[in-house]
């Protein structure tokens, strides 16, 4: 339910349901010790950086495909309890073959919680991107370099 009602709040500006929010704000201020949920995945082209009112949002996103030797940054929302932490790992294979594994560390501090990890798209053909909580795949993106 929680899983289903973040991602209605990211694909829509229409403002949620009184349930909807609730649930959102229980979650975030009384759900610590589970799972942060992930309420959206994507590969962006470019983050802001300067503009305080949208910084850190992703401006543009690729689409089935990036010109080889782009770095393409793999960019997520997460909604995790206050004051919890977890750390989570990005796998980027080339053609079935893992090339590279980066760290990341969320925290639950503001209702919305987003990072990134760039990875260089060094060789053509299809990428796949694997956002992993443990051994456990909580989202797969996939992207071809030409």
């Amino acid at each position: 339910m929680l899983s289903a009602t973040l991602l209605a709040l990211t694909l829509t500006s229409a403002p949620p349901s009184p349930e909807a929010a609730k649930s959102v704000i229980e979650f975030f201020y009384d759900g610590q010790g589970q799972a942060p949920v992930l309420a959206d995945a994507v590969l962006c082209k470019d983050i802001e950086r300067k503009d305080k009112d949208k910084k850190f949002d992703c401006l543009a996103k690729y689409g089935a495909t990036v010109p080889q030797g782009e770095t393409v940054n793999v960019y997520l929302t997460y909604v995790i309890p206050h004051g919890d932490e977890k750390e989570l790992m990005i796998q980027a294979s080339h053609e079935g073959v893992v090339r590279a594994t980066k760290d990341v560390k969320i925290k639950g501090q503001g209702l919305r919680t987003r990072t990134w990890r760039g990875f260089k798209v060094s060789k053509p053909g299809k990428w796949e991107f694997k956002v992993l909580d443990g051994a456990t795949v909580t989202k797969t993106l996939t992207i071809t370099a030409e």
